[in-house]
C-alpha cells in the first residue's frame, strides 16, 4: 500500500544522483513530491528540475556552485559572424564535382566583461564523429558565461537568459540550443561535464521557431560587436519593463493581438517616461508612440508610410483597449500595429545598445525581414 502527496516544504538547492548509467548534479529544482509506502515497499521521493549536469564524480564535488556554463547553438553563424570551417569545391571539365575538402579550425574567441568578475564569450565549437566513410561534422556557435570563481548557477543562467532573449529577437523565434558543457566546483579541474537546461533546449508549445536563421533581423556586427553585449545585459537587468515586451513573445508566446498591443504600448510608455527627466525628446507633447518614433528617426517614419498617422492610430487603439470595454478592434489591424510597435521599441533599445542608429537603419531601411509587415501596415493605414 502506498500514498502520494506533493511536498510543501522548502525545496533543496541541488540533488546529486548516482545511477548505474552515471552520475549527475541536478539544479534549478522547481517541485517535489513523495510516495509514502507501507509494508515491504520502499518510499520514493521525486523532484522536478530544469538543469542537469551529467558526467561528474559526486565525491569530488566541493559545492553545487558553477564556474562556467556553455551552450551550443547551431545555425547562428550569420548572426555571430563566426565560422569554424572552410570548404573547397573543385569541379571537372563538365562541371561535375571532382574533389571536396573541408578544413576545421577555431577563430579567435570574442570576450566581453559583463561585471562581477564574469565574462561572456562568443566562440566557435567544432567536433568530428562517425566512422571514416561516414564523418559527421558539428560546428555550432558556443556561448559561454564564466566566472573567476564558482557562483550559484542562477547568476550565470540569468546572463545566458538575457543573451538568449537577444538571440531570439534577432531571429524572430525561439533559438534552441542542442547541447552544452559546464565547469563545476570540483577537485577535478579539467572536468567538463555535459550541461542540459530546459530553459534553452526546449521550445515551449505555441512559440515560433526561426523561419530564416540565415537572415537575422540584425547581427552582432550591427550592434557594434562583442562590446555591445554588456550593455544589452544591463538593459535587461535594469529595464525589464522595456525589454520583455519585445522578447517574451519569442520565449513564451501565447499572446493575442490585443494583449500584445497592450504589452508593447506599456513598454513604449515606460521607456519614454524613463527618459523624461534626462532627455528633451521624451518631454515633448504628444502620444508616447509619436515621441519614440521621432526619436528613432526618419527611417521608421518612412517605413511605416506616415509616422505621425501610425503613432496616432497606435496610441488611440491602446487607449480604447484600456478604457472602452465595448471596443472591438479589427484583429488584423491590431496585430500589425502591435508588431510594428514592437519593432519600433526594439529599434530604440538596440540603438541604445549600439550607441548608433545602425540597428534602426538595418531594420527599417534595409527591411529584409520586415518588408511584409511594412507593406501590410501601409495597406491597413491607407
Amino acid at each position: 500500500m502506498a500514498s502520494w502527496r506533493m511536498e510543501t516544504s522548502e525545496l533543496p538547492k541541488s540533488v546529486t544522483a548516482v545511477t548505474d548509467k552515471g552520475s549527475a548534479l541536478i539544479l534549478a529544482i522547481t517541485g517535489s513530491g513523495h510516495t509514502t509506502a507501507f509494508g515491504p515497499l520502499a518510499s520514493v521521493r521525486r523532484y522536478r528540475a530544469r538543469v542537469l549536469i551529467a558526467g561528474l564524480d559526486p565525491e569530488r564535488l566541493r559545492s553545487d556552485r558553477i564556474s562556467s556554463l556553455t551552450l551550443y547553438f547551431p545555425g547562428i553563424g550569420r548572426w555571430s559572424g563566426l565560422r569554424s570551417y572552410d570548404e573547397n569545391f573543385e569541379h571537372g571539365e563538365k562541371g561535375l564535382l571532382k574533389t571536396y575538402s573541408v578544413k576545421l579550425g577555431s577563430p579567435t574567441d570574442q570576450i566581453a566583461n559583463v561585471g562581477r568578475s564574469t565574462e561572456l564569450v562568443v566562440s566557435s565549437h567544432w567536433q568530428v564523429s562517425g566512422p571514416g566513410d561516414r564523418r559527421i561534422l558539428y560546428t555550432p556557435t558556443a556561448i559561454t558565461c564564466r566566472s573567476s570563481r564558482p557562483r550559484p548557477i542562477r547568476e550565470l543562467r540569468d546572463r545566458l537568459s538575457w543573451f538568449h532573449a537577444l538571440l531570439c529577437l534577432a531571429h524572430l523565434g525561439f533559438v534552441t540550443a542542442d547541447g552544452g558543457a559546464a565547469t563545476v566546483d570540483s577537485s577535478q579541474e579539467d572536468l567538463r561535464p555535459e550541461y542540459w537546461d530546459s530553459r534553452f533546449m526546449f521550445r515551449p508549445p505555441g512559440v515560433a521557431e526561426p523561419s530564416e536563421p540565415a537572415f537575422p533581423l540584425f547581427t552582432l556586427e550591427t550592434l557594434g560587436g562583442i562590446g555591445s553585449l554588456p550593455r544589452w545585459l544591463r538593459l535587461c537587468e535594469k529595464h525589464p519593463r522595456a525589454t520583455r515586451p519585445i522578447t517574451e513573445t519569442y520565449l513564451r508566446g501565447g499572446l493575442s493581438a490585443t494583449v500584445r498591443l497592450l504589452e508593447v504600448a506599456s513598454g513604449i510608455e515606460y521607456w519614454v517616461n524613463a527618459h523624461s527627466r534626462s532627455a528633451a525628446w521624451a518631454r515633448r507633447k504628444g502620444p508616447k508612440s509619436r515621441l519614440l518614433a521621432d526619436h528613432v528617426g526618419s527611417c521608421f517614419n518612412s517605413w511605416s508610410g506616415d509616422g505621425e498617422r501610425w503613432a496616432d492610430e497606435f496610441w488611440k487603439t491602446y487607449n480604447r483597449l484600456k478604457h472602452e470595454p465595448s471596443f472591438s478592434p479589427d484583429y488584423r489591424k491590431t496585430a500589425l500595429l502591435a508588431e510594428s510597435g514592437a519593432l519600433l521599441l526594439a529599434a530604440a533599445l538596440l540603438n541604445r545598445v549600439a550607441g548608433t542608429k545602425e540597428p534602426s537603419r538595418v531594420m527599417f531601411d534595409q527591411a529584409h525581414r520586415t518588408w511584409q509587415i511594412r507593406d501590410a501596415l501601409k495597406e491597413v493605414l491607407s
